[in-house]
């Protein structure tokens, strides 16, 4: 073998090292991407808690709900802020999502050519919440509020019992 052919087989070699290595990395960037929706997902609970405290729309969105419901709970009607010894009144309300968390997270888990961001105003959305007291929002559980919009949900829920 000449040094010629010898170098050209070393060219070759490295060209399809370097085409291998670019496949690599563009799939290291497909398995974090879908491993990053993936812990969306499961962690949609967390992921929604995490933008009510820390996003500006998200506390817009309490701040609004409290205005709206008079600083009363919508199950029960009572006070939501309770004020402390200090004159700091303390927070004590829950988001509750007339299509809850939970159940949400089942119908993506469930209908896997539903994107996320379909259902996000479900989520989001002023007119899908509501602020209760934390133990209202534990007997509430997963209900279906009473709104066209969310007939797929109560749908799904008789099709998996």
């Amino acid at each position: 073998m000449t040094s010629d052919e010898l170098l050209s087989k070393l060219h070759q070699q490295n060209v399809r090292d370097a085409q291998d290595r670019k496949a690599w990395e563009e799939t290291l960037k497909e398995v974090d991407a879908l491993q990053a929706q993936a812990r969306r997902v499961t962690s949609f609970r967390e992921y929604y808690c995490w933008w009510l405290k820390n996003t500006r729309e998200g506390r817009e969105i309490k701040a609004k709900l409290l205005s709206a419901q008079s600083g009363k709970c919508f199950k029960c009607k009572g006070l939501l802020r309770i004020p402390g010894s200090d004159g700091v009144s303390i927070d004590h309300s829950e988001i509750h999502h007339l299509a809850p968390l939970a159940l949400l997270q089942r119908y993506l888990e469930a209908k896997q050519q539903i994107k996320w961001s379909a259902l996000s105003v479900f989520v989001t959305s002023e007119q899908y919440l509501s602020l209760v007291h934390p133990l209202c929002n534990k007997q509430l559980g997963e209900q279906v509020g009473d709104l066209p919009n969310l007939q797929f949900l109560k749908d799904f829920l008789l099709e998996n019992e």
